[in-house]
């Protein structure tokens, strides 16, 4: 699902997420903590309520009996009691019999003696206060005058009444001790509880049981108390019955001490609270009450005087954590504002942070598509010039092959004038030779006029050698200005010198052949000049004639020397012009390699860029899809 969603909705999502739900889990906590907090505080209010209850309890029965024993030492009480036994003794009251309480004698003894008795009563707020015969169980004397007063608890009608068991139990023991409530006939038949203890004579003898029959009144004043229990709070007392030892206003039809005895199927406290005070826990915690209720409350049991009671304090839980139920909607409304809060701003930041994204977005992808089709044109330039650096390394390749088979060229042209220079100056030697020849045969003229005739034919043939020579050397000159006039363009123009030093070759050539010939003539004159050396004087004219030729052959040849050089000169100059013109075209062959690979690298780096164009396209599409 979260696929899905654009990114603006997850982003709103993530804010509302990061301030919701810290909020909801400080909520939480912070009912959860509060909750348990006050219910804490709660429960140990209601237990301190319960302690501070059963402490009263006790001090209020620990009071009374301790009141009571000091009213059953006095003087007055046991002259009181002194009285009545010798009463007693002088009627002869039989051990089954009544005590008879209306005679003359008896109102006197009670009108004397029993003002103390009264006072005691008064003061002390117990319901009726008894002097019980210790011997026959007579009831010799009560504050309020009831039927049970002159009865016989052994064997009259209350022998089996709470009043008969505490005279029972006193006597038996010796010592102070209680009955638990239950109802009483002489009372309206409704529960009391009552108190007992010995009183002895002045021997020591104990002659009665002082008893007390317990008011509720001071009871159900301290259970009945509200302080800390709110409008729904109760406390109460529970015997080991489960039935009620204090009057319960939460339901004072049933649960009431009267309410519980007289019907004890609709009175009885059955809960486990007084379950487990009666089982002498003391505790505190939540429950549901007898009205099915849930109650906060604390529980305790009670030591009455060696009975043991069972001590609740309890309050309604809705009123007991209503706090905790304000603190939740305090919590709740805050909670609802505070996510309010974080509604508002999750929309402002999703705005405030994908406006701009959004606009970025945008500029991304006009970027990417212009960078795109910039690197589209980059990468079909790359390409194309690649291509070109290609053509162009394959001329150059081709030129550099031109060029060195030039070179070539060049040095064959540069021996070819190397071996014209030669030749030209072993015929220059060789003419020097003949001249010198001529020189000696200048004597011999004479002899030599028929064969210097052959010598001028010779010579004639030797003078049309020498103009081709000399022929030969004007173009050699002129073919060498233009050599050197080509050679400056050797650069460019690297062909159109091969065609001129294919020329120079030629006519290097034929300056070789007129040199065979000249030799072979000079060769001829040189034979004839031997024959004829003998000749007459009148050949004389024709040696130094022909002398005079052989020394203008001899400057021409010094001419063919010098042009030769410098022929030789020029195919050196253009060796080296060709030599240097072929390492520029290398080297640039390898600046244009390198050229090219550089394309070819530009090439690759700009099909690259071209794909993170398409790439950062892509993105920028998803980008603004979210």
């Amino acid at each position: 699902m979260l696929k899905n969603m654009r990114f603006k909705q997850k982003l709103l999502i993530s804010f509302l997420a990061a301030g919701i739900i810290p909020a909801l889990l400080l909520g939480i906590v912070t009912i959860r903590v509060a909750g348990n907090f006050m219910e804490r505080i709660e429960l140990e209010e209601l237990s301190a309520i319960s302690q501070n209850k059963k402490l009263r309890i006790e001090q209020h029965f620990h009071d009374r009996l301790v009141y009571v024993q000091t009213v059953a030492d006095t003087d007055d009480i046991k002259n009181f009691v002194t009285a009545l036994i010798d009463y007693h003794d002088r009627i002869n009251v039989l051990a089954d019999g009544p005590f008879d309480v209306s005679s003359a004698e008896y109102k006197q003894i009670v009108a004397s003696s029993s003002e103390f008795l009264m006072t005691f009563w008064k003061r002390s707020g117990f319901h009726n206060i008894f002097l019980i015969c210790a011997g026959h169980g007579h009831v010799m004397a009560t504050a309020d005058r009831e039927k049970d007063l002159g009865t016989n608890l052994q064997y009259g009608r209350y022998k089996d009444s709470g009043l008969a068991e505490l005279w029972r139990k006193t006597v038996n023991t010796g010592k102070t001790t209680m009955v638990d409530f239950r109802p009483y006939a002489p009372s309206n038949n409704e529960p009391a509880a009552f108190i007992g203890i010995p009183v002895q004579d002045r021997s020591g003898k104990m002659v009665s049981v002082l008893a007390c029959q317990l008011s509720l009144d001071p009871i159900n004043a301290i259970m009945q108390e509200k302080n800390g229990l709110g409008n729904s709070g109760a406390s109460f007392l529970v015997g080991p019955d489960k039935l009620m030892r204090s009057d319960l206003k939460l339901d004072s039809l049933h649960h009431s001490i009267k309410a519980s005895f007289a019907d004890p199927g609709l009175g009885r406290m059955e809960t486990s609270a007084t379950n487990d005070a009666l089982a002498g826990k003391t505790g505190k915690g939540t429950t549901i009450d007898f009205r099915g209720i849930k109650v906060v409350s604390a529980y305790t049991p009670v030591d009455i005087l060696g009975l043991q009671w069972g001590l609740v304090a309890q309050i309604d839980a809705s009123e007991a954590f209503a706090s905790v139920t304000r603190l939740i909607w305090i919590i709740l409304s805050i909670a609802a504002c505070s996510l309010l809060a974080v509604a508002v701003c999750s929309f402002w930041l999703t705005r405030l942070i994908y406006r701009p994204l959004a606009q970025t977005t945008t500029e991304l992808r006009t970027a990417s598509e212009e960078l795109k089709t910039a690197a589209q044109q980059q990468f079909t330039s790359t390409t194309e010039q690649a291509t070109a650096t290609t053509e162009i390394n394959t001329t150059f390749t081709e030129m550099t092959t031109s060029s060195k088979m030039i070179l070539a060229t060049a040095k064959e042209v540069v021996g070819a004038a190397e071996t014209t220079n030669t030749a030209s100056s072993n015929g220059k030697e060789s003419l020097e030779h003949a001249v010198q020849g001529i020189e000696k045969i200048e004597g011999q003229v004479g002899k030599i006029v028929q064969n210097m005739l052959e010598l001028g034919e010779k010579t004639k043939q030797m003078d049309l050698a020498v103009e081709m020579i000399n022929e030969l050397s004007g173009q050699t000159t002129i073919l060498s200005y233009n050599a050197t006039i080509e050679a400056e363009g050797a650069g460019q123009e690297g062909r159109r010198f091969s065609a001129l030093a294919e020329l120079i070759m030629k006519l290097a050539n034929k300056a070789v052949e007129s040199s065979k010939e000249i030799k072979s003539l000079i060769e001829g004159v040189q034979k004839s000049a031997n024959t004829t050396l003998l000749a007459t004087e009148e050949g004389m004219k024709a040696v130094e004639e022909g002398k005079k030729h052989a020394v203008d052959s001899n400057r021409h040849f010094d001419d063919i020397l010098n042009a030769s050089e410098d022929t030789l000169t020029s195919a050196k100059e253009i060796e080296m012009i060709i030599s240097q013109q072929n390492t520029a075209i290398e080297e640039t062959s390898v600046g244009v390699e390198d050229i090219h690979q550089a394309s070819e690298e530009v090439k690759v780096s700009s099909e690259e860029t071209l794909k993170t164009a398409e790439l950062i396209l892509d993105m920028s599409d998803k980008l603004s899809r979210l």
